[in-house]
């Protein structure tokens, strides 16, 4: 149904196309479109004034000229230079423009760690030495070091390992290949068990 109005309504649209654009091309003038509020509000303000408007509108006046050069800026930015050759201890702009090298970790590691946190390195060490010795480091011992809770440092060394490479001490030996399906079929042929 759908289908069948949009091409009815195609077909409507479409009637006599050319000879309404013929109409509308043989005027003389065309009909103007509509203008906005504000526009048409202007053009009957300028219709209603007298003609000169225009001229006046478009003439220098030298009363408002002179007012014009009379309206001036003046500037005292001593606090503004000041501030800017004073340099500001607290916070001072960056000595090293070089370009940094890649991070080992991939983040920076701050250099002042607060208490209850560690850093990345920090964490990695203390997990490599809690896996080769743990009768020496313990979580009590390691959060007491870091200044962690003992919670947060047992569940660490509990739920993170670091990664570890084994090596097999032996090569497998290579496996006897299984007989080709042409080498099954050259015994068929050739039965020698039965001679």
């Amino acid at each position: 149904m759908g289908k069948g109005m949009s091409m009815l309504s195609r077909q409507l649209q479409r009637f006599n196309v050319e000879n309404r654009a013929h109409k509308v091309i043989s005027k003389e003038k065309p009909t103007p479109a509509p203008r906005h509020k504000p526009s048409a509000r202007q053009s009957a303000i300028m219709s209603e004034a007298d003609s000169d408007f225009l001229k006046k509108h478009n003439m220098k006046d030298a009363k408002l000229d002179h007012h014009l050069k009379n309206v001036y800026l003046v500037s005292h930015a001593t606090e503004m230079t000041e501030k800017l050759h004073v340099k500001n201890l607290d916070r001072p702009l960056p000595q090293c423009r070089t370009i940094q090298d890649d991070l080992e970790f991939g983040v920076f590691e701050p250099s002042e760690v607060t208490i209850g946190k560690c850093t990345l390195r920090q964490a990695v060490k203390f997990i490599t030495d809690h896996n080769e010795k743990p009768m020496k480091h313990t979580a009590a011992e390691i959060a007491a070091e870091y200044k962690l809770s003992l919670e947060s440092t047992s569940n660490i060394l509990k739920y993170f390992r670091t990664f570890k490479i084994y090596i097999p001490e032996k090569e497998p030996k290579e496996k006897p290949l299984r007989p080709s399906l042409r080498e099954k079929m050259k015994d068929w042929n050739n039965p020698k068990h039965l001679t």
